[in-house]
């Protein structure tokens, strides 16, 4: 290829996803897309957080977004109740209705923060 010449050839090489994508779910009561924590994503995150969900996107308008919730949160737990592991938070979250007020407990970057999630 001649300096300068505007036919130069690039080749983009496309990053693969990582794996743990394959377990994005939709929690739509709640209003987000999200992914239960494993070792992988922990580490893609460098988080210490081990057990819970990270909020991919959460939809516009809803109840989470009102209540301040973002993308890149983790939800550690619901109700001053901490998850001991991410089977816990998914059989809690496949009882509940969620109709009433929820209180939430995020972890963001490296600090704890709780939010209220009301409902309509």
């Amino acid at each position: 290829i001649k300096r300068g010449s505007l036919n130069r050839k690039i080749k983009i090489i496309p990053q693969p996803r990582p794996n743990f994508y394959n377990n994005l779910m939709y929690f739509q009561r709640l209003g987000f897309w999200g992914i239960p924590m494993d070792d992988e994503l922990k580490k893609y995150l460098n988080s210490k957080v081990s057990v819970g969900v990270w909020v991919s996107v959460v939809n516009r308008g809803s109840d989470m977004e009102q209540a301040g919730v973002f993308g890149e949160d983790i939800i550690v737990g619901i109700d001053e109740h901490e998850f001991i592991s991410n089977r816990e938070f998914l059989q809690f979250y496949n009882k509940t209705q969620f109709k009433q007020d929820v209180n939430l407990i995020l972890h963001t970057g490296q600090q704890t923060r709780f939010v209220k999630m009301k409902s309509e």
